[in-house]
């Protein structure tokens, strides 16, 4: 099972943050929650992580640039 504080964390290591500072803000926010919750709720966490990316980036898939690396790091995928 994937670490959604890694995942958290290499997302964050690739967006700039004079164009992401909002995403990023909430991207620590959820590694912050995920960090303290109880086991049972990880599954949630991921969902609510994954929501927060969608709002931000859009349900588009990127094609280039950090929000498309995003992307795949979410997705496991690497180009």
């Amino acid at each position: 099972m994937r670490d959604l504080g890694k995942v958290i964390d290499e997302m964050i290591a690739v967006i700039p943050p004079t164009e992401g500072e909002v995403l990023i803000s909430r991207l620590k926010a959820q590694k912050e929650s995920f960090l303290f919750s109880a086991p049972e709720l990880v599954g949630m966490r991921w969902g609510v992580t994954a929501e927060c990316l969608a709002e931000e980036l859009g349900n588009v898939r990127q094609t280039e640039g950090w929000k498309k690396t995003v992307q795949d790091i979410w997705m496991n995928r690497r180009s």
